[in-house]
């Protein structure tokens, strides 16, 4: 009761206490609460320790939604925790204040939803918010008559004031409202100009069970370290070579669970991630016997005496890892390839002490970890000195994910975006998967939820960002009458017009009316950011309820490379950091529409391919069930409306002026869009992490183009023939190209048609017994006919595509 916090209860209701006894009674998580509930208490004050215990038991959890409110303070609440309370309706409350200043907080106010990390300043404080640099302020309480803090040690304009030393950050769309970020004191910018909040980070660390407090260390130098102090019966001396190694590795568990926690902490504010430490155990060090921690009144370890106590064997480990980082050998002038092979060459020339071939593997030749903590520190001087964007892209292990002279060359190559050579091109593409997986984070806080999530209405996030197309308004209707699914978060890129979609439905023979059913909710969202460009609340609505995450948005265009797909792999990373965000053990499960031509050399293709081995690398390191669905060709709906923009419309319309078409293609697989988007909701349910989502019949390619052909009056040719009648308009390089273009659209895919071949355009047969397995749908499809082609004929000569009959 001596301390602010617990003294403050006395004069603001009736307090219910333990009664006297001898000795006192120690409180703890399961007497207070018991002694709320048989008192009736309306409103409880609680440490977060004691809040994090109780939201492990339901009837627990279901006690405190009766209660008004349940306000915390003292130290920060797990995210995860006061997320998935809030969810359920209960009312929390941030008390914050100090022993200087009193109440700062206004305490008991309406429930504030997803909002409870934020409070409002007390009306009594007259309160001035000094800027810290990156979005924070220092709260500096002014002396007035009303309030006159107990402590002045700053002035404001010539007012007394109490800088309290806690930073604040505002909330982002509504004004007066304030969370704790951290301390002034506690801030750590390192050298290039970077900055951690070690709080959030130190909390996660003491909750390993061999670690009794932690410290983070760094300010001034190129990467952050860690000191832990472990526990009792983990005791050693640290000068112990083998047990510190054994200590660090019992630390590091568990697929690099300290590395999840890392990276796991803070998903909003990625400045807040340790970057520079996340894959270095040899930055962690062990108290000695001899200097243990101190602790202060509230339990935390005394930063400032404990670090001062350490500095000789922090600047001895600084110079340790200094003399890694081979500032001796010059950086590249060009960061092109050779150059960067040379420097490669060089560095790990020095580390290891001899020379390798190129493509000789590091670890076979005897690159240990802590070598390559060099070889990687080497690598990330330089890239500092020549941009800091490209420092921050360097995978923390990405010399154990390029282990050899020429992998490393190409994985460091790539950070500085061009077009890449063709001798670039294999070693990029197995290169791009490392590192837009390399720091999604891999866990999630509540291990005790496992049984809540499974009873929880199913919530799909349905990402498509093209509305007016067949497949993904076809797939909308389906999720929307679907009676399991309780609610449909649709992500369409800014600017989408509702009612536009509601006409593509109506075009499309689908039922608008389901666009107003309370369980769909169109989002407009920007997948290349971090948050969506999402408010906070809608943000943590969607974290906290989904349930899958479907994937559908792309650019489609064939004449891209790959480089010109990093912002839709921006997305699929966003997406996947959204579904390890949630504050469930089994996460939403995430879905992918891939495409068949995965294994084909074009930029379109391979960021699919890109995209996949991404999720695969993901949920192979995390609880997270991924699926890709390889997605075949689409055509016409049930009124044969079929997307004008993709290839084979092209291929129709373009007989109008080569006066024929290809009749000699292998068998086709389209998949009529009405069923595969049905097919495509159901395999939500399965498990394969690959499923090939193409018609299990196909039909020979004369049936479908035969009946076009006869309408359109042209004979079917060889494929070469075609071709060679297409190239003849394409008045290439003349200033007549892009109305060619414009009036034939099979001119603007001539390379792709040029690459094509009997033997790829339509032949090869994929397997699809699992998708079949997964979706009834498949499994039953009918055939295509000549119906269908004329269905997709007509279609098109009522939209104005193609002309009408004469």
């Amino acid at each position: 009761m001596f301390h602010a916090m617990g003294s403050s209860g006395i004069i603001m209701a009736i307090v219910c206490v333990f009664p006297p006894a001898s000795p006192p009674t120690v409180p703890n998580p399961e007497n207070v609460f018991d002694g709320a509930i048989k008192t009736g208490v309306e409103y409880m004050l609680a440490v977060p320790a004691f809040i994090e215990s109780w939201v492990r038991d339901p009837e627990k959890v279901a006690a405190m939604k009766r209660m008004k409110g349940l306000l915390f303070g003292g130290a920060p609440l797990n995210k995860g925790v006061g997320n998935t309370l809030a969810a359920q309706g209960i009312s929390l409350l941030t008390a914050y204040g100090s022993t200087e200043a009193g109440g700062v907080s206004t305490g008991i106010t309406a429930n504030p939803g997803l909002d409870w990390e934020y409070f409002g300043v007390n009306y009594m404080i007259d309160a001035h918010m000094r800027p810290a640099g990156d979005g924070t302020y220092e709260l500096l309480i002014l002396a007035t008559s009303r309030c006159r803090p107990r402590v002045i040690n700053d002035s404001v304009d010539g007012v007394d004031a109490y800088a309290t030393s806690d930073l604040l950050e505002p909330h982002p769309t509504r004004p007066g409202l304030w969370k704790v970020y951290g301390r002034v004191d506690d801030q750590i910018m390192l050298s290039n100009g970077e900055k951690t909040n070690p709080g959030p980070l130190e909390f996660i660390i003491t909750k390993d069970p061999h670690v009794r407090g932690c410290l983070f260390f760094g300010r001034g130098k190129f990467q952050n370290g860690v000191l832990i102090e472990p526990t009792p019966d983990e005791g050693f001396d640290p000068r112990d070579e083998k047990q510190l190694e054994a200590f660090r590795n019992k630390i590091c568990l568990a697929k690099d669970k300290l590395i999840c926690r890392f990276k796991a902490v803070d998903r909003e504010r990625q400045r807040d991630r340790p970057t520079a430490l996340a894959d270095i155990k040899e930055m962690i060090m062990v108290t000695s016997v001899s200097k243990p921690f101190t602790y202060n009144m509230k339990g935390f370890p005394r930063r400032a005496p404990i670090l001062q106590d350490y500095e000789d064997e922090i600047e001895a480990l600084y110079a340790v890892v200094g003399q890694s980082a081979q500032t001796d050998i010059p950086p590249p002038s060009v960061w092109e390839k050779e150059s960067v092979k040379t420097f490669v060459q060089l560095a790990i020339q020095q580390v290891l002490g001899r020379s390798l071939s190129e493509d000789a593997d590091l670890f076979r030749n005897g690159c240990d970890s802590l070598q390559a903590t060099y070889i990687r520190n080497t690598i990330l001087r330089a890239l500092c000195d020549h941009s800091s964007a490209a420092a921050k892209r360097l995978p923390m292990n990405v010399v154990f994910q390029a282990p050899s002279i020429s992998a490393l060359t190409d994985a460091v190559s790539v950070l500085y975006p061009r077009v890449p050579t063709s001798r670039q091109q294999h070693q990029l593409r197995k290169n791009l998967p490392v590192w837009w997986s390399a720091s999604v984070p891999t866990s999630g806080p509540l291990p005790a939820l496992q049984a809540f999530i499974l009873a929880r209405p199913r919530r799909m996030l349905w990402s498509s960002q093209v509305p007016r197309e067949g497949s993904a308004v076809t797939s909308l209707e389906h999720l929307l009458s679907d009676d399991e699914i309780a609610t449909v978060f649709a992500f369409n890129r800014k600017g989408t017009d509702a009612e536009r979609q509601r006409t593509s439905f109506r075009e499309r023979g689908r039922d608008a009316e389901l666009l107003d059913s309370p369980k769909f909710s169109m989002v407009e969202a920007d997948l290349q950011e971090g948050d969506f460009g999402l408010e906070r609340e809608l943000l943590e609505e969607i974290r906290s309820s989904v349930t899958h995450i479907m994937h559908n948005a792309w650019q489609v265009n064939f004449n891209l490379r790959i480089s010109s797909f990093e912002g839709n792999l921006q997305g699929v990373r966003h997406l996947l950091e959204l579904a390890l965000s949630s504050p469930y053990e089994v996460p939403p499960k995430v879905m992918f529409v891939s495409s068949i031509g995965v294994l084909t050399s074009r930029g379109y293709s391979e960021s699919k391919w890109v995209a996949e081995e991404v999720l695969h690398q993901v949920s192979d390191r995390a609880n997270l069930s991924t699926t890709a669905v390889r997605l075949g060709q689409m055509c016409g709906d049930r009124l044969g409306h079929w997307n004008e923009k993709e290839w084979f419309p092209a291929v129709v319309k373009s007989a109008l002026f080569t006066r024929c078409l290809p009749g000699d293609m292998n068998e086709v697989a389209f998949i009529l869009s009405y069923p595969a988007a049905r097919a495509f909701v159901e395999m939500r349910k399965s498990t394969p992490r690959t499923l090939h989502l193409v018609h299990p019949r196909p039909v020979a390619w004369k049936a479908i183009i035969a009946p076009i052909a006869e309408a359109l009056d042209v004979p079917r040719v060889p494929y070469s023939q075609w071709l060679a009648a297409l190239e003849k308009g394409a008045a290439e390089g003349s200033s007549d190209e892009v109305d060619a273009m414009r009036a034939n659209p099979a001119l603007r895919l001539l390379d792709f048609f040029r690459t094509q071949s009997r033997s790829n355009a339509g032949g090869m047969r994929l397997s699809t017994a699992k998708a079949e397995q997964a979706s009834e749908e498949l499994a039953r499809m009918r055939e295509l006919t000549p119906d269908d082609a004329r269905r997709w004929v007509a279609a098109w000569r009522a939209s104005g595509f193609l002309p009408g009959a004469e």
